[in-house]
């Protein structure tokens, strides 16, 4: 698979989409051949379709996580929910990790959140 990426990373292109994405899996023993899974391209397809509808609306956001919380298993939506953070932060101008909905996934989930470091601020004698 890596010769027909023929590119300089394409290891690390096949990791991030394995490792980060799941959308594949490597056939083990050889590793010379992936498959695709599904569940994870599902999943962000309906967290896109979600954030169309939802779009910055934090009410039916809490909704939406009302609802997630009374699932069986949180384990079992992780993926999902994971998926929608990631949409969200995708396709929202300027949302960051700091906004309302992926930050209460965040911690539903134990993701870390990396904010990145502000510059100094210059202050001015009073």
């Amino acid at each position: 698979m890596l010769s027909v990426l023929n590119s300089q990373n394409a290891e690390q292109r096949l990791n991030y989409l394995e490792e980060k994405l799941h959308l594949i899996q490597t056939n083990l023993p050889s590793q010379e051949n992936i498959r695709f899974v599904l569940d994870p391209v599902a999943e962000y397809l309906a967290g896109l379709h979600l954030v169309d509808i939802y779009g910055e609306d934090e009410s039916k956001w809490r909704d939406f996580l009302i609802d997630a919380d009374f699932q069986n298993s949180p384990e079992a939506i992780k993926g999902f929910m994971l998926a929608v953070r990631d949409c969200y932060l995708a396709k929202i101008p300027g949302a960051k990790d700091t906004d309302f909905l992926p930050k209460e996934i965040a911690a539903r989930y134990n993701v870390s959140i990396t904010v990145p470091p502000q510059p100094p601020q210059a202050v001015s004698p009073g």
